[in-house]
């Protein structure tokens, strides 16, 4: 990207280079020039699903730089400037974990340590992290945080795992914001079983009953209904590879 930004100083590619360079530096952990390359880019004249992804990186380098508040100010503008952009759950799932951990510093840091670990790719840091966050008893992050290693579980091809921590969601935290998407995960994971269909579709049944103003919703309206046609025909073709799980906001 450096040599296209260098060499190529016109046309689309180097408008998407110019994009991408954020992010990779936010991976490198250079937040520094992660925060200079955010800047540059953002001067320019961008789209608004451009300019919106830089704004998310810009974001992610004050929590890099550990300048939690501002890293919040900046998560809720991205929220207002661009309401139906393509990082706007994101944004408000990283909201949600600093208001909730905000007056414990200890698990603070080591949600945002689990928050980059994933960005960069770090699974098993992030694991390591989420798993003492879970442990630690606190009422206003341990479900999260269970939640987190679930989902982390399921995009590593774990089902087992995913699905065991999915089930402890129900039985510790019947209340929390994040059970209806530990339900989603089951059931897509149910669905991928000729012998667990039946479950998965009641579920998804629940779900729309209990909680029909969730983001997923259409998504497991339309998934009962392929559910219901190929039942009809005598087929299925439902695995959990296909239907991963919604991000929680």
């Amino acid at each position: 990207f450096d040599s296209i930004n260098k060499t190529y100083q016109s046309g689309m590619g180097y408008v998407y280079s110019r994009v991408a360079t954020p992010r990779c530096l936010v991976g490198l952990g250079l937040y520094d020039l992660a925060m200079a390359s955010c800047d540059s880019t953002l001067a320019m004249s961008l789209s608004d699903d451009l300019r919106e992804e830089v704004s998310y990186y810009r974001a992610m380098t004050r929590l890099g730089r550990k300048e939690h508040d501002s890293a919040e100010v900046a998560l809720k503008k991205l929220t207002v400037d661009f309401p139906r952009g393509f990082y706007v759950n994101d944004a408000l799932r990283l909201m949600s974990i600093l208001d909730r951990s905000s007056e414990e510093p200890a698990i603070l840091d080591s949600y945002i340590s689990a928050i980059l670990y994933r960005f960069r790719g770090k699974d098993d840091s992030a694991a390591s992290a989420l798993i003492s966050i879970a442990a630690s008893g606190n009422k206003r992050v341990s479900d999260i945080a269970t939640w987190e290693l679930a989902e982390l579980n399921f995009n590593r091809h774990d089902s087992a795992t995913a699905l065991t921590l999915a089930s402890e969601m129900q039985g510790k935290f019947p209340e929390s914001y994040y059970l209806p998407y530990a339900l989603k995960l089951q059931a897509d994971i149910m669905c991928g079983s000729v012998a667990t269909t039946e479950q998965a579709k009641a579920t998804y049944r629940l779900l729309l009953e209990k909680y029909p103003n969730y983001p997923f919703v259409a998504e497991v309206r339309r998934r009962l209904k392929e559910m219901d046609e190929e039942l009809r025909i005598g087929f299925t073709n439902c695995t959990s590879a296909q239907f991963a799980t919604s991000d929680p906001f």
